[in-house]
Protein backbone atom coordinates (compact mmCIF):
# COMPACT_ATOMS: atom_id res chain seq x y z
CA UNK A 1 0.00 0.00 0.00
CA UNK A 2 2.82 2.43 0.86
CA UNK A 3 4.37 1.98 -2.60
CA UNK A 4 1.15 3.37 -4.09
CA UNK A 5 0.89 6.35 -1.68
CA UNK A 6 1.93 9.40 -3.73
CA UNK A 7 1.68 11.66 -0.65
CA UNK A 8 4.54 9.62 0.89
CA UNK A 9 6.60 9.61 -2.34
CA UNK A 10 5.52 6.00 -2.92
CA UNK A 11 7.77 4.88 -0.06
CA UNK A 12 10.92 6.21 -1.71
CA UNK A 13 13.59 6.64 0.97
CA UNK A 14 16.74 7.00 -1.15
CA UNK A 15 16.55 8.20 -4.72
CA UNK A 16 18.99 9.20 -7.46
CA UNK A 17 19.62 12.27 -9.57
CA UNK A 18 17.74 12.00 -12.85
CA UNK A 19 20.70 10.83 -15.00
CA UNK A 20 22.40 8.70 -12.34
CA UNK A 21 22.00 4.93 -12.50
CA UNK A 22 21.94 2.36 -9.71
CA UNK A 23 19.66 1.10 -6.94
CA UNK A 24 17.13 3.14 -4.98
CA UNK A 25 15.62 2.27 -1.58
CA UNK A 26 11.88 1.95 -1.13
CA UNK A 27 10.11 1.15 2.13
CA UNK A 28 7.33 -1.38 1.58
CA UNK A 29 5.74 -0.58 4.94
CA UNK A 30 5.52 2.59 7.03
CA UNK A 31 7.73 0.97 9.66
CA UNK A 32 10.32 0.08 7.03
CA UNK A 33 10.25 3.56 5.50
CA UNK A 34 10.64 5.25 8.88
CA UNK A 35 13.54 2.91 9.76
CA UNK A 36 15.30 3.79 6.49
CA UNK A 37 14.75 7.52 7.01
CA UNK A 38 16.14 7.28 10.56
CA UNK A 39 19.27 5.53 9.25
CA UNK A 40 19.70 8.21 6.60
CA UNK A 41 19.40 10.97 9.22
CA UNK A 42 21.98 9.27 11.45
CA UNK A 43 24.28 8.71 8.44
CA UNK A 44 24.21 4.93 8.85
CA UNK A 45 23.42 4.11 5.20
CA UNK A 46 26.36 3.25 2.93
CA UNK A 47 26.07 5.02 -0.44
CA UNK A 48 28.94 4.28 -2.85
CA UNK A 49 29.25 5.50 -6.43
CA UNK A 50 31.61 5.27 -9.38
CA UNK A 51 32.10 8.39 -11.47
CA UNK A 52 34.34 9.52 -14.31
CA UNK A 53 35.70 13.03 -13.96
CA UNK A 54 37.70 15.42 -16.11
CA UNK A 55 41.38 15.64 -15.18
CA UNK A 56 44.06 13.87 -13.20
CA UNK A 57 43.58 13.98 -9.44
CA UNK A 58 46.96 14.68 -7.83
CA UNK A 59 45.47 13.81 -4.45
CA UNK A 60 44.47 10.20 -5.05
CA UNK A 61 42.06 10.14 -2.11
CA UNK A 62 40.51 12.57 0.27
CA UNK A 63 37.43 14.05 1.82
CA UNK A 64 35.46 17.01 0.56
CA UNK A 65 33.78 18.95 3.35
CA UNK A 66 31.93 21.86 1.79
CA UNK A 67 28.42 23.06 2.67
CA UNK A 68 25.88 22.86 -0.15
CA UNK A 69 23.21 25.51 -0.65
CA UNK A 70 20.15 24.38 -2.61
CA UNK A 71 18.24 27.69 -2.36
CA UNK A 72 18.35 28.27 -6.13
CA UNK A 73 17.57 24.63 -7.07
CA UNK A 74 13.86 25.19 -7.72
CA UNK A 75 14.55 28.09 -10.07
CA UNK A 76 17.81 27.01 -11.78
CA UNK A 77 18.07 23.23 -11.11
CA UNK A 78 21.56 23.67 -9.64
CA UNK A 79 23.08 23.84 -6.18
CA UNK A 80 26.34 25.44 -5.06
CA UNK A 81 28.97 25.32 -2.39
CA UNK A 82 28.24 28.17 -0.01
CA UNK A 83 28.90 28.82 3.70
CA UNK A 84 25.14 29.34 4.16
CA UNK A 85 24.44 25.78 2.93
CA UNK A 86 23.97 22.53 4.84
CA UNK A 87 26.98 20.44 5.82
CA UNK A 88 28.02 17.96 3.14
CA UNK A 89 30.78 15.32 3.17
CA UNK A 90 32.01 13.24 0.23
CA UNK A 91 34.92 10.79 0.45
CA UNK A 92 36.72 9.97 -2.80
CA UNK A 93 39.45 7.71 -4.17
CA UNK A 94 40.86 7.88 -7.70
CA UNK A 95 40.97 4.30 -9.01
CA UNK A 96 42.40 4.64 -12.51
CA UNK A 97 43.28 7.26 -15.11
CA UNK A 98 42.33 7.12 -18.78
CA UNK A 99 43.13 9.06 -21.94
CA UNK A 100 40.12 10.06 -24.02
CA UNK A 101 39.85 10.29 -27.81
CA UNK A 102 41.02 13.93 -27.82
CA UNK A 103 43.99 13.23 -25.50
CA UNK A 104 42.21 14.58 -22.41
CA UNK A 105 42.89 12.78 -19.12
CA UNK A 106 39.97 11.39 -17.11
CA UNK A 107 39.91 9.79 -13.66
CA UNK A 108 37.65 6.93 -12.62
CA UNK A 109 36.68 7.68 -9.03
CA UNK A 110 35.06 5.73 -6.18
CA UNK A 111 32.89 8.02 -4.06
CA UNK A 112 31.12 7.58 -0.74
CA UNK A 113 28.42 9.97 0.38
CA UNK A 114 28.43 10.56 4.12
CA UNK A 115 25.62 13.09 3.82
CA UNK A 116 23.01 13.15 1.07
CA UNK A 117 22.48 16.62 -0.36
CA UNK A 118 20.94 17.34 -3.75
CA UNK A 119 23.57 16.86 -6.49
CA UNK A 120 26.20 16.45 -3.75
CA UNK A 121 28.79 14.46 -5.72
CA UNK A 122 28.39 16.66 -8.78
CA UNK A 123 28.64 19.91 -6.82
CA UNK A 124 31.59 18.75 -4.73
CA UNK A 125 33.63 17.40 -7.64
CA UNK A 126 33.02 20.52 -9.73
CA UNK A 127 33.97 22.62 -6.69
CA UNK A 128 37.41 20.98 -6.43
CA UNK A 129 37.95 21.26 -10.20
CA UNK A 130 37.01 17.77 -11.40
CA UNK A 131 33.48 17.89 -12.85
CA UNK A 132 31.72 14.63 -13.69
CA UNK A 133 31.81 13.70 -17.38
CA UNK A 134 28.75 14.80 -19.40
CA UNK A 135 27.27 16.84 -16.52
CA UNK A 136 25.30 19.55 -18.27
CA UNK A 137 24.58 21.39 -15.02
CA UNK A 138 28.10 21.63 -13.58
CA UNK A 139 30.43 21.39 -16.61
CA UNK A 140 33.20 24.01 -16.73
CA UNK A 141 32.14 25.16 -20.20
CA UNK A 142 30.11 24.09 -23.24
CA UNK A 143 33.37 22.83 -24.78
CA UNK A 144 34.15 20.67 -21.72
CA UNK A 145 30.60 19.28 -21.81
CA UNK A 146 31.01 18.40 -25.52
CA UNK A 147 34.40 16.75 -24.83
CA UNK A 148 32.84 14.70 -22.04
CA UNK A 149 29.96 13.62 -24.25
CA UNK A 150 32.43 12.35 -26.85
CA UNK A 151 33.57 9.95 -24.14
CA UNK A 152 30.13 9.14 -22.68
CA UNK A 153 26.72 10.30 -23.94
CA UNK A 154 25.23 10.64 -20.45
CA UNK A 155 26.24 11.65 -16.96
CA UNK A 156 28.94 9.21 -15.87
CA UNK A 157 27.72 8.50 -12.34
CA UNK A 158 26.52 5.12 -11.06
CA UNK A 159 25.59 3.98 -7.56
CA UNK A 160 27.45 0.70 -7.07
CA UNK A 161 26.57 -0.14 -3.48
CA UNK A 162 24.01 0.66 -0.82
CA UNK A 163 24.09 -0.81 2.67
CA UNK A 164 21.45 -0.49 5.38
CA UNK A 165 19.68 -2.36 8.16
CA UNK A 166 16.33 -3.74 7.12
CA UNK A 167 13.56 -3.43 9.70
CA UNK A 168 13.61 -6.64 11.72
CA UNK A 169 16.72 -8.10 10.05
CA UNK A 170 19.54 -9.32 12.27
CA UNK A 171 22.33 -8.30 9.89
CA UNK A 172 22.86 -5.32 7.57
CA UNK A 173 21.94 -5.72 3.92
CA UNK A 174 24.39 -4.70 1.20
CA UNK A 175 23.11 -4.38 -2.35
CA UNK A 176 25.58 -4.27 -5.22
CA UNK A 177 25.04 -2.85 -8.69
CA UNK A 178 28.30 -3.24 -10.62
CA UNK A 179 29.23 -0.75 -13.31
CA UNK A 180 28.38 -3.43 -15.87
CA UNK A 181 24.71 -2.78 -15.00
CA UNK A 182 25.15 0.53 -16.86
CA UNK A 183 26.42 -0.69 -20.27
CA UNK A 184 26.86 2.80 -21.74
CA UNK A 185 29.28 3.64 -18.91
CA UNK A 186 31.21 0.37 -19.27
CA UNK A 187 31.50 0.96 -23.02
CA UNK A 188 32.79 4.49 -22.42
CA UNK A 189 35.60 3.12 -20.24
CA UNK A 190 36.46 0.46 -22.83
CA UNK A 191 36.76 3.08 -25.58
CA UNK A 192 39.52 4.91 -23.69
CA UNK A 193 43.04 3.73 -22.99
CA UNK A 194 44.51 3.43 -19.53
CA UNK A 195 47.06 6.08 -18.70
CA UNK A 196 50.38 4.59 -17.60
CA UNK A 197 51.02 5.27 -13.91
CA UNK A 198 54.04 7.25 -12.81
Amino acid sequence: ELCRDVSRQCGLALRLDLDTSGPVLVGKTRKGLEALKAQLRSRDVIKDYIGLVHGSMERRCGEIRAPIDDACYTEKSVCRVDPAGRDAITVYESLEEYVGPDGEIFSLVHLRLITGRTHQIRVHLAHIGFPVVADERYARSPEALAAGRRVCPRLFLHKVRVGFCSAGAAEPLVLWSPLSNAPELTQAVRRMRKRPSG
